[in-house]
């Protein structure tokens, strides 16, 4: 029989914001820090089995965060980049 262990906070975060989500309250931006974390970590086979494990409006939702937060991360890459000019 195979143990039961706790999950981590991170993992815990994420749990809580998709229950939020179905009970419709929850809060995007919270989900974006979150999903962040977890690529920040190297967690990204593990934002693929929660996918793999939602139905398909809440998997739309999770993966449409991913994106969002992606595109936040860049966009803020390029804000914090120096201005180069031209000579």
């Amino acid at each position: 029989m195979l143990g039961w262990s706790r999950p981590d906070p991170l993992t815990r975060d994420l749990i809580h914001l998709i229950n939020a989500r179905r009970h419709d309250h929850g809060d995007t931006d919270d989900a974006i820090d979150t999903l962040q974390a977890f690529l920040e970590q190297g967690r990204e086979h593990d934002l693929l089995t929660v996918l793999a494990a939602l139905d398909e409006e809440m998997a739309e939702w999770l993966f449409d965060l991913v994106d969002d937060g992606g595109f936040r991360a860049s966009l803020a890459g390029e804000l914090n980049r120096p201005a180069q000019t031209e000579d």
